[in-house]
Protein backbone atom coordinates (compact mmCIF):
# COMPACT_ATOMS: atom_id res chain seq x y z
CA UNK A 1 0.00 0.00 0.00
CA UNK A 2 1.41 3.34 -0.87
CA UNK A 3 0.04 6.77 0.34
CA UNK A 4 0.53 10.11 -1.31
CA UNK A 5 -0.95 13.71 -1.07
CA UNK A 6 -1.36 13.26 -4.77
CA UNK A 7 -1.65 16.47 -6.82
CA UNK A 8 -3.96 18.25 -5.06
CA UNK A 9 -1.85 18.12 -2.05
CA UNK A 10 -5.53 17.25 0.27
CA UNK A 11 -3.44 15.44 3.22
CA UNK A 12 -1.29 18.85 3.63
CA UNK A 13 -4.15 20.94 5.02
CA UNK A 14 -4.84 17.50 7.50
CA UNK A 15 -3.46 17.65 10.77
CA UNK A 16 -1.07 15.62 13.34
CA UNK A 17 -4.03 13.32 13.45
CA UNK A 18 -4.08 12.26 9.77
CA UNK A 19 -0.07 11.72 10.16
CA UNK A 20 -1.12 9.51 13.03
CA UNK A 21 -3.35 7.48 10.98
CA UNK A 22 -1.20 6.69 8.02
CA UNK A 23 1.66 5.95 10.75
CA UNK A 24 -0.72 2.58 11.73
CA UNK A 25 -1.42 1.95 8.17
CA UNK A 26 2.27 0.93 7.52
CA UNK A 27 2.89 3.04 3.97
CA UNK A 28 5.89 1.66 2.03
CA UNK A 29 6.65 4.93 0.29
CA UNK A 30 5.25 9.28 0.21
CA UNK A 31 6.34 10.89 -2.44
CA UNK A 32 6.32 14.27 -2.61
CA UNK A 33 4.40 14.54 0.30
CA UNK A 34 7.49 12.83 2.41
CA UNK A 35 9.49 15.89 1.05
CA UNK A 36 7.14 18.88 2.08
CA UNK A 37 5.81 17.95 5.25
CA UNK A 38 9.19 16.33 6.31
CA UNK A 39 11.34 18.62 4.68
CA UNK A 40 9.82 21.53 4.33
CA UNK A 41 11.08 21.70 0.70
CA UNK A 42 9.58 23.14 -2.39
CA UNK A 43 7.09 20.99 -4.22
CA UNK A 44 8.38 20.90 -7.51
CA UNK A 45 4.82 21.08 -8.99
CA UNK A 46 3.70 22.02 -12.58
CA UNK A 47 2.87 26.25 -12.78
CA UNK A 48 -0.76 24.49 -12.74
CA UNK A 49 -0.68 23.57 -9.26
CA UNK A 50 2.66 25.10 -7.90
CA UNK A 51 0.41 27.54 -5.89
CA UNK A 52 -1.93 25.08 -4.17
CA UNK A 53 0.50 23.26 -3.44
CA UNK A 54 3.16 25.84 -1.58
CA UNK A 55 -0.35 27.04 0.35
CA UNK A 56 -0.78 23.52 1.80
CA UNK A 57 2.53 23.12 2.64
CA UNK A 58 2.80 26.43 4.66
CA UNK A 59 -0.52 25.13 6.51
CA UNK A 60 1.00 21.58 7.21
CA UNK A 61 3.95 22.94 8.41
CA UNK A 62 2.02 24.82 11.24
CA UNK A 63 -0.54 21.60 11.95
CA UNK A 64 2.08 19.01 11.53
CA UNK A 65 3.90 18.02 15.21
CA UNK A 66 7.48 17.37 15.22
CA UNK A 67 6.96 13.79 15.61
CA UNK A 68 4.74 13.71 12.44
CA UNK A 69 7.49 15.86 10.36
CA UNK A 70 10.18 13.07 11.58
CA UNK A 71 7.68 10.35 10.99
CA UNK A 72 7.25 11.49 7.25
CA UNK A 73 11.46 11.92 7.06
CA UNK A 74 11.69 8.70 7.75
CA UNK A 75 9.31 7.69 5.04
CA UNK A 76 11.81 5.49 1.85
CA UNK A 77 11.24 6.82 -1.30
CA UNK A 78 11.07 3.36 -2.61
CA UNK A 79 10.40 0.11 -1.79
CA UNK A 80 11.03 -3.53 -2.96
CA UNK A 81 8.44 -5.92 -1.50
CA UNK A 82 8.21 -9.87 -2.29
CA UNK A 83 5.50 -11.61 -2.85
CA UNK A 84 4.81 -15.40 -3.70
CA UNK A 85 8.44 -15.07 -5.43
CA UNK A 86 7.79 -11.94 -7.17
CA UNK A 87 9.51 -8.33 -6.54
CA UNK A 88 7.50 -5.38 -6.86
CA UNK A 89 9.32 -2.19 -6.82
CA UNK A 90 7.11 0.91 -5.25
CA UNK A 91 7.64 4.51 -5.71
CA UNK A 92 5.66 7.67 -6.29
CA UNK A 93 7.32 9.07 -9.54
CA UNK A 94 10.31 7.13 -11.72
CA UNK A 95 12.82 4.56 -10.20
CA UNK A 96 15.65 7.35 -12.13
CA UNK A 97 14.09 10.14 -9.81
CA UNK A 98 11.60 8.45 -7.44
CA UNK A 99 9.96 11.85 -6.05
CA UNK A 100 9.45 14.38 -8.93
CA UNK A 101 10.34 12.51 -12.23
CA UNK A 102 7.54 12.82 -14.51
CA UNK A 103 6.81 9.96 -17.20
CA UNK A 104 3.83 10.11 -19.26
CA UNK A 105 2.29 6.08 -20.13
CA UNK A 106 2.85 6.33 -23.70
CA UNK A 107 6.65 7.61 -23.25
CA UNK A 108 9.45 4.98 -24.45
CA UNK A 109 11.30 5.95 -21.55
CA UNK A 110 9.25 3.99 -19.33
CA UNK A 111 11.83 1.35 -21.30
CA UNK A 112 14.86 2.89 -19.45
CA UNK A 113 12.96 3.54 -16.32
CA UNK A 114 12.79 -0.53 -16.14
CA UNK A 115 16.25 -1.71 -17.42
CA UNK A 116 17.98 -1.14 -14.12
CA UNK A 117 15.99 -2.38 -11.31
CA UNK A 118 15.93 -5.09 -9.39
CA UNK A 119 12.46 -6.22 -9.53
CA UNK A 120 9.38 -8.31 -11.53
CA UNK A 121 7.34 -5.24 -11.30
CA UNK A 122 7.48 -1.49 -10.86
CA UNK A 123 4.23 0.20 -9.44
CA UNK A 124 4.24 3.82 -9.23
CA UNK A 125 1.61 6.38 -8.95
CA UNK A 126 2.71 10.20 -9.72
CA UNK A 127 0.93 10.25 -13.39
CA UNK A 128 -2.56 9.38 -11.69
CA UNK A 129 -3.48 7.73 -14.51
CA UNK A 130 -3.77 4.11 -14.38
CA UNK A 131 -2.16 1.86 -17.14
CA UNK A 132 0.04 -1.44 -17.21
CA UNK A 133 3.17 -1.58 -19.76
CA UNK A 134 4.57 -5.01 -20.52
Amino acid sequence: MSFGAGRSGELWTATSEVVSFVRVMQPLSFGQSRQCGGFNVDPRCTPRYHEMASATMQISNAELDEAAKEFLRGLPKTKILVREGKRFMLCHAIPSDPLYGYCPRDSARWQHEVENIQADYLLVGHTHTPFIQR
